[in-house]
């Protein structure tokens, strides 16, 4: 019995020592940016480009305004877009998402786009002028994808 107890032992401080080491990678910078938050860096990007933080929330409004998503995701690109915090985020969150052959988003998390409602992208309150693989981003916007009626996002539409 003390045999077990002391081997034991021996096994929980050898991981507690490993463990303590392999939390120091023995670099000196350092970050503000919390490890959980999704990050997109773009391959070809050079040091001088700055990351931005832009906040990506994910609502279903027409299933009872669900929430999908709601984090910060940090960009670093030198054109960021909103395809890249949105892919960003939806790839560490572990959320699926699809596009349509048109190239536009129409499936989140379980819910797919259809001829009456469908995936909108908001910049800071407004219909993105362009769409997500076109449409940029600045640090400190607020990005919302909503799924929503078509007659709700486009009210002139019907008129």
């Amino acid at each position: 019995m003390k045999k077990i107890l002391a081997v034991v032992l021996a096994v929980l401080m050898a991981a507690a020592v490993f463990a303590s080491c392999a939390g120091n990678s023995g670099s000196s910078s350092s970050s503000a940016v919390s490890s959980s938050m999704p990050v997109y860096t773009e391959p070809s990007t050079s040091d001088s480009v700055q990351p931005i933080v832009v906040h990506l929330k994910v609502t279903d409004v027409a299933g009872g305004n669900t929430v999908v998503a709601d984090t910060d995701v940090q960009v670093i690109a030198a054109n960021p877009t909103a395809a890249n915090a949105t892919t960003a985020a939806f790839d560490a969150l572990g959320i699926a998402y699809g596009k349509n052959p048109s190239g536009m988003y129409d499936y989140f998390g379980g819910r797919s786009s259809s001829t009456d409602e469908g995936w909108i992208l908001y910049i800071n309150g407004n219909i993105g002028d362009l769409g997500a693989d076109d449409q940029p981003i600045a640090n400190g916007d607020v990005l919302e994808w909503k799924y929503i009626s078509y007659a709700v996002a486009f009210p002139d539409m019907n008129s």
